[in-house]
């Protein structure tokens, strides 16, 4: 029993002396992400919207507001980066 103890003990001192000397800090600097390139739409004619409804119209209205505000809330975190 003694000895077991005494190796036990012996373990532990070595195990903390190992671990406690073998830290080191490591710094990652972090890179700017890159700005991915605004998307081209396709452009429609007036003549191509005359068969939607205002309701249809709207909603295609509101899609590219809320794509383009997407978009720039992305490109400010991206930025933030830099």
């Amino acid at each position: 029993m003694k000895t077991s103890r005494k190796l036990l003990s012996a373990l532990v001192v070595a195990a903390a002396t190992i671990l406690s000397s073998c830290t080191k800090t490591v710094y990652i600097e972090p890179q700017p992400l890159p700005l991915p390139t605004l998307p081209t739409y396709p452009k429609i004619k007036e003549v191509e919207l005359m068969c939607l409804s205002v309701d249809t119209y709207e909603k295609l209205v509101e899609g590219k507001f809320l794509r383009e505000k997407a978009i720039s809330e992305c490109r400010a975190v991206i930025e933030s980066t830099h």
